[in-house]
């Protein structure tokens, strides 16, 4: 099997959607959560509108409240200030993949890394990632990728290593 060998730099928008579509996959943010906030806020509206302000209608507030910071913090402030705050994030990755291991490198670090350092690995839309522990991951943008056959020799090398932890996400939605 052959060697594949990309090489990028992460752009803020790539990085922020990349984050965005972890909390989702790894299942720290929910659709359930949207959903029962929605139904939450109409419930609301409707308590607001039919009685006015009530001790119902404060505490349902009060839950919304909560529910909109920690899911604006999580959804829209963090990937932006983990982005901003990380300068790993703002170096040119080159990173060299076959079966036996990965090589890694920027301008600080040079490394050899086995594979199995990773419990998952996502196949998603447009990223992959090698999943270590929770929120401790490796992003790989499939862009990165020279051409399709670059991209299939990855996968194989992926599927080679340990199937049961490749996971396809490309054709499930969020």
């Amino acid at each position: 099997m052959n060697k594949v060998t990309i090489s990028f730099e992460y752009s803020k928008n790539e990085y922020i959607s990349a984050f965005r579509e972890y909390l989702f996959r790894s299942k720290i943010l929910k659709k359930f959560d949207l959903a029962f906030v929605s139904v939450l806020a109409v419930f609301e509206l409707f308590l607001l509108l039919s009685s006015g302000f009530s001790v119902y209608s404060l505490v349902i507030g009060m839950i919304l409240i909560f529910y909109y910071m920690m899911f604006s913090l999580l959804y829209f402030f963090q990937p932006i200030n983990v982005y901003n705050r990380t300068p790993k994030f703002h170096q040119k990755y080159k990173l060299s993949f076959s079966p036996e291991n990965i090589y890694y490198k920027t301008a600080d670090v040079s490394s050899v890394l086995n594979w199995d350092i990773y419990s998952e690995i996502w196949n998603c839309k447009e990223f992959f990632y090698l999943v270590q522990a929770k929120n401790i991951y490796t992003i790989i943008p499939k862009s990165a990728f020279k051409n399709s056959n670059d991209l299939q020799s990855f996968e194989k090398i992926i599927l080679s290593i340990n199937s049961t932890s490749y996971k396809n996400f490309t054709k499930h939605k969020l």
